[in-house]
């Protein structure tokens, strides 16, 4: 994608990339939201989906926004549930005993 940024050439480089930023920020926000919901289709602890964030970066030739998993992200630990226990399906027949009708 290209943007005309003849309207800012007289401003200073400072400002500039403030209003990149500020611009590149408002319109990768669909795209954090859709890798967010990807991410929440596919729970088993919803990690990733909180993990998913933004990130700007400046370059001299302008701004980049970068979508992904934080690598920062920690997880408490003692606090993943993985489903319900073990032989609560009154449907399942687990040692020989069968259900009752």
């Amino acid at each position: 994608m290209s943007v005309d940024l003849a309207p800012l050439e007289g401003l200073k480089k400072a400002l500039v990339n403030r209003i990149m930023r500020k611009a590149m920020r408002e319109s990768a926000k669909p795209l954090l939201q859709a890798a967010q919901g990807n991410a929440r289709s596919h729970k088993r602890t919803g990690h990733m989906a909180r993990s998913i964030k933004l990130k700007l970066k400046t370059y001299k030739t302008g701004v980049v926004a970068i979508v992904g998993p934080r690598s920062d992200y920690k997880i408490a630990l003692g606090t993943i549930t993985r489903g319900p226990p073990q032989g609560t399906d009154p449907n399942v027949c687990t040692l020989g005993n069968l259900p009752l009708p």
